[in-house]
């Protein structure tokens, strides 16, 4: 009997056992109502992002926050070693002569598709990082601002 009335109207004229049911059929309809709406409303709010970056902002000011980090460490990590590659010296010189003389010719790159992919997944990757840190950034100072 799971979550069902019995009902004791075996007993009762017709007429006020039908009343009887039908008031019962009618509050098992509210109810049953009452909770389809509640469980639309929490359906709205599960899948509403505003409500969500409300609700999670700092979880996704970290993600954002661990994000830039491991893309800042990759892009220092390519550049230590594209440095090593370069000179002997260290990679600080051979960066700063990339920076000021981006132009200037490189030392022969290792040929084949492998090297291309990776570049092309880096940049892809770094791009989406990007974007999503900014579409971030945009929702929370947007849920943030007062209503005018």
């Amino acid at each position: 009997m799971h979550g069902f009335v019995r009902m004791d109207v075996t007993h009762a004229p017709p007429n006020r056992r039908r009343d009887e049911l039908t008031r019962q059929a009618n509050a098992l309809r509210s109810n049953l109502i009452q909770h389809i709406d509640a469980l639309g409303r929490r359906r709205r709010q599960a899948l509403d992002p505003r409500v969500q970056l409300r609700r999670h902002f700092r979880g996704v000011l970290l993600g954002a926050g661990v994000a830039v980090l491991l893309a800042a460490g990759g892009l220092a990590f390519a550049a230590y070693k594209l440095g090593e590659r370069r000179s002997r010296r260290g990679w600080l010189p051979a960066l700063v002569g990339a920076w000021r003389r981006p132009d200037a010719p490189r030392e022969a790159r290792s040929r084949g598709i492998l090297p291309a992919v990776a570049k092309v997944a880096k940049s892809a990757l770094l791009s989406l990082a990007v974007a999503a840190v900014k579409q971030a950034a945009v929702r929370a100072t947007a849920a943030r601002a007062p209503a005018e």
